[in-house]
């Protein structure tokens, strides 16, 4: 309930923010790349229970094969800008509000994700997904999944009122710090497939 109580305060009182910005992104989004300026996707959330996550456009629409989802080439001029300062993850706060998410938790991930999960990694759902998290602030999508996973877990089993903080605060750091955007010059992060060299 403190977790909950906290979500919802910190996006009330930094709402006039994130809507100053959001709408100035809007704006950008639209007169550069025009429609649709939304991408929403059906995301595992709570007890891999199906939510809508919300996120700016930052990406041209992949072909059908899979291979493609991560390809940093579809990634727009402005896309690319969004992404640099994560600006393209304010309208979470929407699915913050809505108790789909938490500010801090493990990322949302793809469905398609969860059949390759270990039994021990499928707890991550135990808790609300968060618009960000420890793996973020560690190195973002440049971790390799294994990686990632450890440090979900690691803050399922740890996380406090006081953790969340630090993230936050370490949030901001590594979104100036502009680094772990993406995995390599070709790809925005690896595609999850349950191997350990992903």
């Amino acid at each position: 309930m403190l977790k909950r109580l906290f979500d919802i305060s910190f996006t009330i009182l930094f709402s006039p923010l994130i809507l100053l910005i959001l709408l100035f992104a809007v704006f950008m989004v639209f007169i550069t790349d025009g429609r649709p300026i939304f991408f929403s996707q059906s995301r595992p959330g709570l007890n891999l229970k199906p939510f809508t996550i919300y996120k700016l456009k930052t990406m041209r629409d992949p072909t059908k094969d899979i291979s493609s989802i991560h390809d940093l080439s579809r990634v727009t001029k402005m896309g690319r800008f969004l992404r640099k300062f994560s600006i393209d993850e304010l309208p979470q706060f929407y699915n913050v509000l809505m108790g789909h998410m938490s500010i801090v938790g493990p990322r949302p991930l793809l469905f398609e994700y969860v059949k390759h999960h270990t039994k021990d990694e499928l707890r991550r759902y135990s808790v609300r997904p968060g618009i960000t998290g420890l793996a973020q602030t560690e190195g973002r999508n440049n971790l390799p999944w294994k990686k990632k996973f450890e440090l979900d877990l690691f803050y399922v089993d740890k996380r406090s009122f006081f953790m969340d903080i630090r993230i936050i605060l370490a949030t901001f750091f590594v979104i100036l710090s502009a680094k772990g955007i993406n995995k390599n010059i070709k790809r925005t992060m690896d595609i999850y497939t349950g191997k350990d060299d992903n």
